[in-house]
């Protein structure tokens, strides 16, 4: 599981979940990324609880390169509600809390 964040007034708000895919690709809802920009998004991969800083295995945020839509995503019947995200930077290094969903 993974977390999107959203930039909006100052500060970055939980928006969206997600999945890993890849150690480059995140996969989530079209409804939650379209027209908005890759600089106002981040992913959050790894964190299991909120509200502990204490974890055994530390959750990573990167910002997102690139959002892609699925072309036929319709915003009133939300069919087709599927987007990919690509992490900017380097891969993403998989650890005991950061794998890839099994499809």
């Amino acid at each position: 599981m993974a977390g999107i964040p959203q930039y909006k007034n100052g500060q970055f708000k939980h928006k969206c979940g997600a999945a890993l895919l890849t150690n480059q690709w995140i996969i989530t809802a079209a409804h939650c990324v379209k027209d908005i920009a890759p600089s106002n998004l981040m992913v959050r991969i790894g964190e299991y609880h909120v509200l502990n800083s204490n974890e055994p295995h530390p959750h990573v945020d990167r910002r997102i390169r690139k959002v892609v839509t699925h072309k036929r995503f319709d915003k009133f019947t939300y069919e087709y509600d599927i987007a990919l995200l690509q992490v900017h930077g380097d891969s993403l290094k998989y650890k005991p809390n950061i794998i890839p969903v099994c499809l």
